[in-house]
This record gives structure tokens, C-alpha cells and sequence, in this order.
């Protein structure tokens, strides 16, 4: 891991803190001349280093917000501007959980700066709201309707949702979080997918990416390279995301001549990074599959499956190639760096601004819809380097 990635990942954390710091202060959370929190405090409650921390109130004290007093602390200042309109964001997964690659922003972490990053300038203020991780998903979700509420009672005017990847027990959830805003009068923008599959449609605005066009895309890529035997590999609970990039893996087989087979989808559960019930998955896998390479539904589910395939002796790309989806920042500094298709984080969080500014100017306008196009990212786990030297 080299010192410009560093670099990179601080700044991106800094930004972070600077703007849930800047946002408590904006909504009244700490009130004009209070002092806040001390260095230590703040570094323990985000989850990051003092420096950061330090980072981030010098640029609030130079941009007037907070001044700071030497021997006494922090405190706010009488010049906090007045905000007319507050949007919240709901979504999970703003950070990258392996601590292999902890303080990474994660995409939804990228899209939801663009969209703070759009607000600037402007009447708008961003609450940022981190869903804290919990592998117990019905506490997770009874906390994301507690947050709901909570942006409620703070006055939001609108918020951008990612809808939650649930389990079929709990279906009903996205539909009910947005049920919460809808009658209190709040504008939702869905982020990544709409709260119902295809071919029904909600009524809140949606900014996605053309996920069936993104499968064709990465699988067609493979078989360029010469692979045949093309498995793909998703969680146990796919998103409707997921299942259209399913499609079009499948799309690009047929087009090439080659017969999708229901046995090369396989359903792949994350555990604990280096845990024994991956490497037997990933081992019972192998044992059915004569693959030539795997599509991994996100790049979330890459690391684990290229690790464990390490573990028994495959290299990559060399016997195995593997490729991902999403094109989050840690997949470059993978021990093979990751191939994905990209999503464009930057884009995505300002045409998310712009629907829901929009939206709020004009309640009745006709329901929006923006696909975004994706990139595909050429590295080193497709094989492509390896096709070139032939």
C-alpha cells in the first residue's frame, strides 16, 4: 500500500468528519458559544485518528464556525449561517467493514459526499446519518426506522434512501421507511434501486445504474478473453440489483453461444474475514464447478472468494480468473487488483441533488428516473494482461 493511497484515504476521511461535524453544528446540536466535544472524544465517537479530528475543526474554525481558545477548548461561534431547507440521508454500508481495508470510504460513502459536496453553495444543509453495523438484521433495521423518526422530529425536507438488501422476512421495510416519510410530508430520493422489483415501479424519484446492461458488460469482457465456463457468485440474499446483473451475465452467454447453467449461480455467505466456514464454502464451490472464471456479484464478496481460492492453491488469474461490481476504492490495492465494473459515485450523488431539489421546487412533477452508464475498470484479475502477452 503505497504513501499517495494514504494520502488519498485520509482526505477522504477528514472531508468526511468535517461535514457530519459541520452539519450537528448547522442543525443547533451543539448551540452558539458551547463548547464541543475535545479531540479524544470526537476521534472515539467517528471511528478515526485525532489528526483527523484536528483536520477537521481547523477548517471549521477557518471557515468561521467553531473558534478555539487555548487552554479552554472548542466553541461554536455566533456566525453560523441560517438554513432554510435540512435533507437526511438514510443508508448502510457508508464504510468498508473488512478491516482489511478499514477507513475506506465505501461507494454509498463516495455518493453521499458528492451529494454534501452539491449542497454547498447552497440553502441546503446534509445530516449525515451513519447506521452503525450490526449482523443482526432486525436490529439494524429497527434502528434505521429509530433514525427515521429522528429526521422526522429534526424538520428534514427531504432524504436519499439506499434501500436495504433484507431478507424475504422483511420485505416490507423499505416500503414501510419510506411510508414514515411520505406522511410527514417529507421527499424521498432512492439511491442504487426502488423499493419494488421490476416491472413495478414506486412513486419516489430513483437515481441507478443499468445493472442487466453492467452483467452483459463484465461477462462479455471474459469471454473476449477466452473464458467459457463463467460462474457467478452472489450473497444468500440477492438484491433486485443483483438479479438483473444475473440477467445480464446470462444475456452475454447466450449471445456468445453458451448455454447458461443454474448450477454455475452460486449463493456465497460472508463471515468473518480468514474464517473456516468461507474456505469450506469456497472448497464445497470447487468441488462442483469446473470454472474457468467467477463474476462476483459486488466487489465486497471478490476479496474473500480470491483469498480462500489462494488458500487451496489457485492462482490468479493465472488458473481462475475472478471480477467484480461497484468499483469501490480498495479494489485497486487488492493483493491481484480487482477487475469491476464501476459505478460513477460522483454523478450519482449530484443528479441525486439535483431530483431532489427538483422535487422540492416542483412536488408535482411527473416521477423522475436517471440510469447512469458504468465504467468497466481493466486490472489484474481478469487475465487481460495475461491475453496480451500471448
Amino acid at each position: 500500500m503505497n504513501t499517495e493511497m494514504l494520502a488519498i484515504n485520509r482526505r477522504d476521511k477528514y472531508t468526511q468528519i468535517y461535514e457530519m461535524l459541520y452539519s450537528d453544528l448547522l442543525v443547533g446540536k451543539y448551540s452558539m458559544g458551547q463548547k464541543i466535544p475535545n479531540a479524544v472524544d470526537l476521534a472515539k465517537k467517528y471511528g478515526v485518528s485525532r489528526p483527523t479530528i484536528t483536520r477537521a475543526i481547523e477548517r471549521l474554525e477557518k471557515d468561521g464556525i467553531v473558534v478555539r481558545r487555548q487552554g479552554a477548548g472548542t466553541f461554536v461561534t455566533q456566525n453560523i449561517p441560517a438554513v432554510n431547507s435540512k435533507l437526511g440521508v438514510l443508508s448502510s454500508g457508508l464504510k468498508v467493514e473488512p478491516k482489511a481495508f478499514k477507513g475506506f470510504a465505501s461507494l454509498f460513502g463516495q455518493v453521499v459526499s458528492s451529494i454534501a459536496n452539491s449542497s454547498h453553495g447552497t440553502d441546503y444543509v446534509m445530516l449525515m446519518n451513519e447506521l452503525p453495523f450490526s449482523s443482526d438484521e432486525d436490529e439494524a433495521l429497527g434502528r434505521a426506522l429509530e433514525i427515521s423518526r429522528q429526521l422526522i422530529n429534526m424538520g428534514v425536507r427531504g432524504v436519499f434512501f439506499v434501500p436495504f438488501n433484507v431478507s424475504p422476512e422483511n420485505k416490507t421495510v423499505n416500503g414501510e421507511i419510506v411510508n414514515i416519510f411520505r406522511n410527514a410530508g417529507v421527499h424521498v430520493v432512492l439511491i442504487d434501486r426502488d423499493i419494488c422489483e421490476y416491472p413495478h415501479r414506486s412513486s419516489c424519484d430513483l437515481v441507478e445504474i443499468d445493472n442487466r446492461r453492467a452483467g452483459f458488460k463484465i461477462t462479455e469482457h471474459l469471454i473476449s478473453l477466452g473464458c467459457h465456463k463463467i460462474d457467478f457468485l452472489t450473497g444468500l440474499n440477492p438484491a433486485s440489483t443483483t438479479k438483473e446483473r444475473i440477467k445480464g451475465y446470462k444475456d452475454a452467454l447466450k449471445r456468445h453461444g453458451i448455454e447458461p447453467e443454474s448450477s454455475r449461480v452460486h449463493r456465497f455467505g460472508l463471515s468473518q474475514p480468514d474464517s473456516k466456514q468461507e474456505l469450506k464454502l469456497v472448497k464445497d464451490i470447487l468441488a462442483n464447478t469446473d470454472a474457468d472464471a467467477f463474476v462476483c456479484s459486488t466487489d465486497r464478496l471478490a476479496p474473500s472468494l480470491m483469498r480462500n481460492l489462494e488458500k487451496v492453491g489457485i492462482r490468479i488469474p493465472e488458473q481462475i480468473r475472478v471480477v467484480g461490481f461497484d468499483g469501490e476504492p480498495f479494489t485497486e490495492y487488492l493483493p491481484v487488483p480487482l477487475t469491476t465494473v464501476c459505478q460513477p459515485a460522483e454523478a450519482i450523488g449530484s443528479e441525486a441533488f439535483r431530483l431532489m431539489k427538483s422535487r422540492i421546487d416542483n412536488p408535482q412533477m411527473p416521477v423522475q428516473t436517471v440510469t447512469l452508464e458504468t465504467e468497466l475498470i481493466v486490472r489484474q484479475s481478469c487475465g487481460a494482461k495475461l491475453e496480451a502477452r500471448k
